[in-house]
């Protein structure tokens, strides 16, 4: 069993905006228009090591969506961020309610590649 490996703050916040850093440039690769909606599912494993990153990925990204919609008082009708869990088939109504033009899954695999490492 994976060990779950807790970092200094300091790590955190640079790991969170290296996450950051990468969600945008695979969005921006997406080439999406404007009005698009986005849905974001994070899936994963709290409970087994590194299998978390999609959950924790969503939770960072709710997190952040929210201080920005408090600050501008108002809320996004085109992000959708759910922490799935390891079943995100549990969502599949809420997506087709809110009817995205793209849904990004975002999970932890064994790629063969250093950790860390971002795929679309």
């Amino acid at each position: 069993m994976a060990k779950t490996r807790i970092l200094p703050r300091c790590w955190r916040r640079l790991e969170k905006r290296r996450m950051e850093s990468d969600l945008l440039a695979l969005l921006q690769r997406l080439n999406l228009n404007p009005g698009s909606k986005i849905a974001i599912l994070g899936i994963g494993n709290e409970l087994n090591g590194d299998d978390a990153a999609g959950v924790l990925a969503a939770r960072a990204l709710i997190e952040q969506t929210e201080e920005r919609e408090s600050r501008k008082g108002s809320r996004s009708l085109r992000l959708l961020i759910y922490e799935a869990g390891p079943a995100p088939e549990n969502f599949t109504g809420p997506l087709r309610r809110f009817a995205p033009d793209v849904v990004l899954l975002i999970d932890a695999a064994e790629m063969g590649v250093p950790p860390g490492t971002v795929r679309l």
